[in-house]
C-alpha cells in the first residue's frame, strides 16, 4: 500500500508555499472552483509519474512571476519510507529524486509508485477521438511494464524520422520505397510489441470494465468495448510496404499502431453520441476503477487514487455504489476534492469512514 503522509509544494501552479500532513487513508481537499485543489491532486500525479497530468509543458506549471517550482513528498510504500522530490527552474532540466538520488531517466521512476487519477477532463476518453484512448492505455500500461515503455519511445522516435523522410522525399518529387524500407524494418519490431500488449491488456481491462459499470449503474445498462488495430488484419511490415504510395502523397505514415483505438458503446451504439453525462460518468469511473485493479495486480501495491470533482454529474444512487466500491478492502489511499466540505463529511460519516479534511482558496490551505 503506498500513503502520504506529508505534501510540500511551493510555486507549482497556483499553490503558494505550503506543507501538509495527512492522517488518513481518505483526503478531501475542499474548496471553491480555482481554488487550487485540482492542482493538489496534479502535485501528487506529478511526484509520481514524473509529470503534470494537465500540462506536459513544465514552463507552463510554474506560478506566475516565479522561475522554478517543487514538490517533496514523504510517502510510506510497503511499510518503508521514501522521500520524493521533483522540481523545474527555468532554462535547465527538471530533476526528479528519491532519497536524495537522481534518477537519470524518467523512466526509471515510473510504475514505482502507480497512480490512477479521475478528473472531468477525462471524459474526452468517452467523447474525443482514438488519440486519447491510446494515450489512455500508454499510460496504464507503461507504470508496470518497463518494455512497453521502451518500445513505445523507440516506435514513436523512428516514427517521426520516417514522416519527416516521407515529407523531404514529396517536397523533392524523388520516391525512395529502399530507403523508407529501413524504417519500416525498425518500425516493425516495437509495433508488434506495442499490438501484443495492448491486445493482453484490453482483453482483462475491459471484463473488469463491464463488471464495475454493471455495479455503478446496478445493471440498468448493457456496455462493451473491444480494441481495434489495423495490426488485425496484417502483419505491420506488409502494411507499411502497401501503403508506400499512400504515405507518400500525405506525407505521412497512414498505418501502425499510432492508429489503434478502443471505440466504446452502450446499448451497441456508440457512447460519445448516445450516453447521457450520468452514464459517460459511469464509463469513465469503471474504466478507472479496472485501471486501478490491473496496477494493483501488476505491481502488488495498492496504487493512490485521486479523484477531482467525485460527485459531478452522478446522481445519489449512482454515488453511493461508487463510494461502495473504492472504500472496501483491497482500495488504498484515496484524494478527492469538492466544493462542499460538509457534504463530503455527511456522506462518508454514513459509510462509517473517517475522512480528513482540508480546506483551500487562493492556493493555500486553511485548516
Amino acid at each position: 500500500m503506498l500513503f502520504i503522509k506529508e505534501l510540500y509544494t511551493e510555486n507549482f501552479k497556483n499553490l503558494k508555499s505550503a506543507k501538509i500532513k495527512f492522517d488518513s487513508k481518505y483526503v478531501c481537499f475542499a474548496g471553491n472552483n480555482g481554488a487550487g485543489k485540482t492542482n493538489l491532486l496534479d502535485a501528487i500525479h506529478y511526484l509520481a509519474m514524473g509529470k503534470s497530468y494537465f500540462n506536459s509543458i513544465d514552463l507552463q506549471n510554474i506560478n506566475y512571476h516565479k522561475d522554478y517550482f517543487n514538490i517533496k513528498c514523504r510517502i510510506e510504500k510497503q511499510g518503508e519510507d521514501f522521500d520524493l522530490f521533483c522540481a523545474y527552474v527555468k532554462g535547465l532540466k527538471k530533476k526528479i529524486k528519491k532519497n536524495e538520488v537522481e534518477y537519470e531517466r524518467l523512466s526509471e521512476h515510473v510504475g514505482q509508485f502507480p497512480v490512477v487519477i479521475v478528473t472531468p477532463y477525462d471524459n474526452s476518453l468517452i467523447t474525443g477521438g482514438s488519440e486519447e484512448r491510446r494515450r489512455f492505455l500508454d499510460m496504464i500500461i507503461s507504470q508496470y511494464d518497463s518494455e512497453y515503455l521502451e518500445s513505445l519511445f523507440t516506435y514513436n522516435r523512428i516514427l517521426q524520422q520516417r514522416n519527416a523522410q516521407l515529407k523531404t522525399m514529396f517536397e523533392t518529387g524523388q520516391q525512395n520505397a529502399s530507403l523508407l524500407g529501413i524504417y519500416n524494418i525498425q518500425l516493425c519490431e516495437p509495433g508488434e510489441q506495442i499490438y501484443r500488449k495492448r491486445k493482453e491488456f484490453v482483453k482483462v481491462f475491459c471484463d473488469l470494465t463491464l463488471k464495475y459499470y454493471g455495479q455503478i449503474s446496478n445493471q440498468k445498462e448493457v456496455i462493451s468495448l473491444n480494441y481495434k488495430s489495423q495490426l488485425d488484419d496484417n502483419s505491420l511490415e506488409k502494411q507499411l510496404c502497401e501503403s508506400f504510395q499512400k504515405d507518400f502523397y500525405t506525407q505521412r505514415t497512414n498505418v501502425g499502431v499510432h492508429k489503434d483505438d478502443l471505440p466504446l458503446f452502450i446499448h451497441h451504439v456508440p457512447a460519445k453520441r448516445f450516453a447521457s453525462q450520468g452514464q459517460q460518468k459511469s464509463y469513465l469511473l469503471s474504466m478507472k476503477i479496472a485501471q486501478f485493479n490491473i496496477l494493483k495486480e501488476s505491481t502488488q501495491i495498492e496504487p493512490l487514487f485521486l479523484l477531482d470533482d467525485i460527485f459531478d454529474r452522478l446522481d445519489q444512487e449512482r454515488t453511493t455504489r461508487l463510494l461502495d466500491i473504492i472504500t472496501a478492502n483491497g482500495f488504498g489511499q484515496i484524494f478527492l476534492t469538492d466544493t462542499n466540505a460538509d457534504r463530503v463529511k455527511k456522506v462518508f460519516g454514513k459509510l462509517g469512514k473517517e475522512i480528513q479534511v482540508l480546506n483551500i482558496s487562493d492556493g493555500e490551505i486553511n485548516s
